[in-house]
């Protein structure tokens, strides 16, 4: 195929626009690969979402928009042809330009690129003069820009497409360990997890930064916990949180209790979200171990994550899922992740 400079065909383009607004016309060639490939789906799109989720941890964290957004494609196992800003803007042949984002798809404004979030709240994910962060499109800086343009990525046939990269499959955290993908295969059986029933808290007499600080860190074993396991599974409750605030701690004698506050909170059962965002004000008990500490006790059948976890988690299982739809449509767990972690997703 013979490439034309970026340059002259954003001005075909912006004359195109001008009259009638006509929009972008496929080429030939464009047509014919159309043919034999296909949009990506919505879950598809959660997958891109969650491998954007790690892209900080991705060698090109600190480049450009659009080498990040092009490795966070890699990342997610959709390979296609390194393009800048401006060609991505014009079209290129392994996106098609859509009206409708879906999350994962490109935003494009002439000389910027970013992975759409949440089409209904206008949020993207891109690297800014801020470092990479989620924005909104809303916002008097990327209004100054124009609308911008949103595309999709085409897929190839199942005989060439590329696989979703053990990276992409890696369980949320930050640990040195070899990422382990969750355990995907059909089953209904419930499963439990070892979740620690207590923590223990070093001091005399708790106050509640130290009690905050204990609960995190059973928050954050929690979430190792459910690395390699499938939470469409789990037979506990999964309370999913927006924030923690210990408000204050009473104690008396071997025996107390810390007020907690969560909000936002969602619950999870079995992956599904039975509950609308609300907040709640908790006590959770405290015993005296001895003179020198205290155990602070944990629900049995429940499990808690912060929101960003939670959001990791799914999106990775999602992954791992993604690449098995078949011509049929997404399985029914991958509808039910994808509609969970829409869910999450609407703040």
């Amino acid at each position: 195929m013979v490439r034309v400079p970026a340059v002259e065909l954003a001005r075909a383009q912006d004359a195109r626009q001008s009259v009638g607004k006509r929009p972008i016309e496929a080429s030939p060639q464009l047509a014919q690969k159309t043919t034999s490939s296909r949009l990506l789906t919505p879950d598809e799109g959660l997958a891109i979402l969650g491998a954007a989720l790690d892209a900080r941890h991705l060698p090109q964290a600190n480049g450009d928009c659009s080498h990040v957004v092009h490795a966070i494609y890699e990342q997610a196992g959709f390979r296609y042809r390194y393009a800048d800003s401006s060609e991505l803007y014009v079209g290129i042949e392994e996106f098609r330009q859509v009206s409708k984002p879906q999350p994962g798809d490109i935003a494009v404004w002439r000389g910027h690129a970013a992975i759409v979030i949440n089409p209904a709240q206008h949020s993207f994910f891109g690297a800014t003069t801020r470092g990479l962060r989620v924005e909104s499109y809303d916002l008097g800086y990327w209004k100054q820009r124009g609308t911008p343009r949103f595309f999709r990525y085409l897929k190839p046939p199942a005989s060439t497409s590329a696989t979703i990269t053990r990276a992409a499959l890696a369980a949320p955290g930050d640990s040195d360990d070899p990422p382990t993908a969750a355990p995907l295969s059909p089953s209904t059986v419930s499963t439990p997890i070892s979740l620690p029933l207590a923590m223990t808290i070093r001091a005399a007499r708790p106050q509640p930064q130290q009690v905050y600080e204990t609960l995190s860190q059973a928050f954050d074993e929690t979430g190792k916990a459910l690395r390699a396991q499938d939470v469409l599974k789990l037979s506990q409750t999964l309370i999913v949180f927006d924030r923690v605030e210990v408000k204050n701690v009473h104690v008396k004698g071997n025996q107390g209790w810390a007020e907690v506050k969560m909000d936002g909170i969602s619950s999870l059962v079995k992956g599904r979200a039975t509950q609308k965002k609300r907040s709640e004000q908790q006590r959770w008990t405290l015993t005296r171990r001895d003179a020198d500490s205290w155990e602070v006790a944990l629900p049995a059948q429940t499990a808690y994550l912060s929101h960003d976890v939670a959001v990791r988690l799914l999106a990775h299982q999602l992954a791992a899922l993604a690449d098995r739809t078949s011509e049929d449509g997404p399985s029914p767990d991958q509808a039910q992740l994808a509609r969970t972690l829409n869910l999450l997703l609407e703040k």
